[in-house]
């Protein structure tokens, strides 16, 4: 990745832009690897006939993606008024093994309130719908598999 070189005395030119962090190259590309996925039980996406393609959200971040908002509200839609009017939702915050256990427990936490919240405002009862996180605790050791470990898992309350 290219990053700007800085001054060396410190001091920034006349219309120069101070970086203050890197962008990271197609930051909205769901193949980037700093993404997060949102994973939907097959059942869920069978019964209310959502799209098979994952829906992602920002790495280090709760904030709920477009991809992931189009999904959601799909899903809002068929546990609204649809076929799964009267099912209860688990929304499971999950992240990398980045960071301390009790920062990767609220993140995965405010993770699952962010899509509970799109859900409420899209018309789904929320006490329809339980909040989990379960941090850092199912990641994988090897940075390869960590896209793979921040996520957020819908299913079906039981």
């Amino acid at each position: 990745m290219h990053q700007p070189s800085a001054p060396i005395d410190g001091k920034l030119e006349p219309g120069e832009l101070a970086a203050t962090r890197p962008v990271e190259p197609g930051a909205d590309d769901p193949e980037n690897p700093m993404m997060g996925k949102l994973r939907i039980a097959d059942n869920i996406v069978d019964a209310c006939l959502l799209p098979r393609d994952e829906a992602y959200f920002a790495y280090d971040s709760a904030e709920v993606s477009d991809k992931a908002e189009r999904t959601l509200t799909l899903l809002a839609q068929c546990f609204d008024t649809g076929p799964m009017r009267y099912q209860g939702l688990v929304v499971v915050g999950h992240t990398d093994p980045r960071g301390s256990n009790e920062y990767n427990l609220d993140l995965g936490l405010q993770r699952s309130v962010a899509v509970k919240d799109y859900l409420v405002d899209e018309g789904v009862e929320g006490g329809r719908i339980e909040t989990r996180s379960l941090g850092e605790r199912r990641a994988s050791d090897d940075p390869e598999d960590w896209s793979d470990d921040r996520k957020v898992e819908i299913k079906l309350a039981s």
